[in-house]
């Protein structure tokens, strides 16, 4: 997310009319040196409470909340748990906890708006219950507006492959009363998928949620919450969030502010040589793939997850007269696909992966966010729709070529090699509809923050202060 952010934080403060703050609502998802990296361009982070023990920082730089308050709620509850666990139901002492903890981040939100006067929000979605949904209730109180920025794109059902783990049954469907009851008072809270209804979240949470006000009502979609605002990349992505039932009056296209680096790329610098990739390799048909994370995000296990990875680079490395580059999600760990990337002969590319697809003839990729941007520079694109039996919108560029087995990769990837009519056809087609799958003119980030200004400008806060400036 720092990638969309950090632009725009840039912007901000060139402009001198605010001070960008950031603030990691899940620590978990930064590593250190994406944080530090903010540091040392000098802005100020600053953390919510966590119930935890640990404090988490950077460097010297300490929270901006105070965490006593959940710390003392967590115990309490743990404590009232086990003294009353024959008489009281597990799932009414969670639903009071949901309650508390999602009272306690509202108020820490609200002392926060108020204390930093803080004019606007940009996020990146407002369906998460948590610090997202706590800081919009607070904010829509407080008549500070928000804005969602371009960050990845996500369906219903990506949703619910996300829920698909161990024990999703019990949890998400309505095999409980409580479950049952939840989805007939709340039918946008379920999606019905292959015959079963899921909710979104636990019945138990989804309550709490509606009681303190923070429950999205289309949590199934980005932008189905309570935000003002929200930028989408590009034309052809706007109308799937109107299927998803946006209304076009809270969406604004502006295009993905990392793109802007992608133009300067391609018109300012206009060439761009890796330097994790030899010229030999370079001289090669470059494929670049971008490898499945479903292990790291428990939709395959370990050991599935591991052959599937041996599988496409197996395939891919043995066709003659190419360079295979993996470009890894930000959530994998290099050093895990090294052992098989030297196997088969194959690169880690060190670069942004923006950066790679302007240099690789074809690119091979599971459903990824990263498909819009291969489109847009006209990159034939091999999906691997095997992973997915659903059909995805990206289906519809006619350089997507989606494979529905295993044994399809080679014969593929073969024919765009070695037939270069083929091949030429495929970037041709693709190139008449550019502008309907991604926004390259440098302006991204101008439309996102000029869209935030205004905003700011037509808002009529409630007055915690003289000026605010955050």
């Amino acid at each position: 997310m720092i990638p969309e952010m950090l632009p725009v934080a840039r912007r901000l403060r060139g402009e001198r009319k605010y001070e960008p703050v950031f603030l990691p609502a899940k620590i978990e998802k930064f590593r250190l040196e994406k944080l530090q990296a903010l540091e040392q361009e000098g802005y100020q982070i600053v953390f919510p409470p966590t119930p935890k023990k640990e404090v988490y920082t950077v460097t010297h730089l300490e929270t901006g909340f105070a965490s006593r308050k959940l710390s003392i709620w967590n115990s309490l509850i743990s404590f009232v748990y086990h003294l009353t666990q024959p008489l009281i139901p597990r799932v009414v002492v969670k639903f009071l906890s949901a309650i508390k903890l999602q009272s306690l981040q509202v108020n820490e939100a609200k002392r926060m708006l108020d204390n930093d006067n803080v004019a606007g929000l940009v996020l990146i979605g407002d369906r998460h219950l948590g610090w997202e949904t706590a800081f919009i209730k607070a904010a829509n109180l407080r008549g500070i507006p928000s804005l969602i920025i371009p960050y990845a794109y996500s369906t219903p059902i990506a949703a619910v492959r996300l829920r698909h783990t161990s024990g999703y049954r019990d949890r998400f469907v309505r095999s409980s009363f409580l479950n049952w009851i939840t989805s007939i008072i709340f039918p946008r809270w379920v999606y019905e998928y292959n015959g079963e209804r899921l909710l979104f979240y636990q019945a138990h949470t989804s309550l709490a949620g509606w009681l303190t006000g923070t429950m999205p009502k289309n949590p199934w979609t980005i932008g189905g919450g309570k935000a003002t605002r929200m930028a989408v990349e590009s034309p052809v992505v706007y109308r799937q969030f109107l299927e998803q039932g946006i209304s076009p009056e809270k969406m604004l296209i502006t295009g993905k502010p990392s793109w802007d680096a992608l133009y300067e790329l391609l018109t300012v610098n206009k060439s761009f040589s890796p330097t994790s990739i030899s010229d030999k390799e370079q001289r090669k048909r470059v494929v670049l793939l971008s490898v499945p994370h479903r292990g790291e995000h428990g939709l395959l296990s370990w050991e599935r997850h591991w052959k599937e990875i041996d599988f496409l680079l197996s395939t891919l490395s043995h066709v003659p007269n190419t360079s295979v580059i993996l470009s890894l999600h930000p959530i994998s760990n290099p050093s895990n696909y090294e052992p098989l990337a030297q196997k088969y002969g194959a690169t880690i590319g060190n670069e942004p992966y923006y950066k790679l697809l302007t240099i690789c003839d074809i690119f091979v990729a599971d459903k990824s966010s990263t498909i819009l941007v291969a489109i847009g520079l006209a990159k034939p694109t091999i999906l691997l729709g095997y992973l997915d039996q659903y059909q995805d919108f990206y289906e519809s560029s006619p350089c997507v070529i989606t494979i529905r087995a295993h044994g399809e990769l080679k014969p593929t990837l073969e024919k765009l090699i070695n037939d270069t009519d083929y091949y030429s056809r495929v970037v041709e087609k693709q190139r008449q509809e550019v502008t309907d799958w991604i926004l390259l003119d440098g302006k991204c980030t101008e439309r996102v923050v000029n869209e935030l200004y205004r905003l700011i400008e037509t808002s009529k806060p409630e007055p915690a202060g003289k000026n605010r400036n955050n």
